[in-house]
């Protein structure tokens, strides 16, 4: 079954210029309802986080807490934890504990791409990243200069309808799929 099959199902054809505007108004009048649901839940979902960011934050300070007192007596008795260095951690019933390096990091000092340029000089290419992507909108703007390349294919864009009702700032579309999609007003798009 089509798209325009299920909307012809849904609702009788508009009759009048009358009948089409009280269908725009109807769906209005459910944006504004959705939009409500929608800055209802927004809120009680913002009440909830700010909540539990709250609560998560008193245990991460008592998580520290804790963790810094542990690793003051892991450092003052590391020698004998770790067998004289031989192991970098320590199982416990409880779990497990211990040390490790952190990844090394690269610092550029002064212009990346003079960096880049020094490395190039000394020979060293393979330390340096060249990403070459193709422009969509240049292409988009001259598709005549590409058909000839295969597996880049420019589609044109589909005429899409739209109904905006006043006053709502939302614009509403039937997607391929079926399902509504919701825009601001002025969003490009149309």
């Amino acid at each position: 079954m089509t798209v325009k099959t299920k909307i012809q199902e849904a609702m009788e054809t508009p009759q009048s210029k009358k009948e089409v505007e009280a269908g725009i108004r109807r769906i209005g009048d459910l944006l504004s309802e959705i939009s409500q649901m929608e800055n209802n839940l927004s809120k009680t979902v913002q009440r909830m986080t700010a909540a539990a960011s709250k609560m998560a934050g008193l245990r991460e300070q008592e998580i520290v807490k804790i963790q810094l007192a542990i690793e003051a007596f892991m450092a003052s008795h590391r020698q004998e934890l770790t067998q004289g260095g031989k192991t970098k951690s320590i199982k416990l019933p409880a779990g497990r504990t211990g040390w490790r390096l952190s990844s090394s990091s690269v610092e550029i000092m002064g212009e990346e791409e003079e960096m880049a340029k020094q490395l190039e000089k000394m020979g060293l290419n393979g330390l340096v990243r060249i990403k070459r992507t193709v422009d969509k909108e240049a292409v988009k703007k001259n598709p005549g200069l590409v058909q000839e390349v295969k597996g880049l294919i420019v589609r044109k864009g589909k005429e899409i309808f739209w109904i905006e009702p006043a006053r709502i700032g939302l614009k509403t579309e039937i997607a391929e799929d079926g399902r509504l999609v919701r825009r601001k007003s002025g969003a490009k798009k149309d």
